[in-house]
């Protein structure tokens, strides 16, 4: 998409991203890519897609941006604004696992406010985490909707998984691994 890729700064199940430097004016991006090894996948590609569609959506000052996305050959894509403070997590570990009220404070208020907006969008994220809060500046940003879905057509949406769960166990509420399919917005703030 006209970017010159400097490194892999995330990967996930079905993609990876990479910090970019957009060649007409060295702007720097996130771009994530579809990992080979799903693109074949119709039900992936549906994910991959139903991702972009989502975070477009969600038009919010603590979520994540897309700027364009597209496919180069059989490679799905999408280009987003690259965050240079990393996530939550990478705080996290820098400071030995643990933040202080004062650095917790704004990062919690920033996600609530993504998060806020999202649900009142009719989407639960369902895999928030440390590493899919990002850090820019002093400002928030909820990212990673890969695994996002309509609360109000619960069950209906195509991203339902019948006796199965999804997520990162470690930050799921009980109801996500006993209903998956019917996740409130309430399990988002419990993550």
């Amino acid at each position: 998409p006209g970017c010159n890729i400097e490194a892999e700064i995330g990967r996930g199940g079905f993609g990876a991203v990479y910090r970019a430097r957009r060649a007409d004016d060295g702007k720097l991006l996130a771009v994530k890519v579809m990992l080979s090894r799903v693109d074949a996948d119709d039900e992936a590609i549906e994910k991959f897609n139903r991702e972009i569609a989502v975070t477009a959506k969600l038009q919010h000052p603590n979520i994540i941006r897309v700027q364009e996305s597209g496919a180069s050959g059989a490679m799905f894509y999408f280009v987003m604004e690259y965050c240079d403070g990393g996530s939550a997590w990478d705080l996290m570990l820098k400071n030995r696992g643990r933040l202080s009220l004062s650095q917790a404070k704004p990062i919690i208020l920033g996600a609530l406010r993504g998060l806020a907006h999202a649900h009142d969008k009719g989407f639960v994220h369902r895999d928030l985490k440390p590493q899919n809060i990002l850090l820019s500046r002093g400002e928030v940003r909820v990212s990673d909707f890969g695994l996002a879905k309509s609360f109000q057509q619960a069950g209906l949406s195509g991203m339902s998984m019948t006796g199965r769960y999804a997520g990162t166990p470690v930050f799921m509420p009980r109801e996500q691994i006993t209903n998956f399919k019917y996740v409130k917005p309430v399990s988002d703030v419990w993550s």
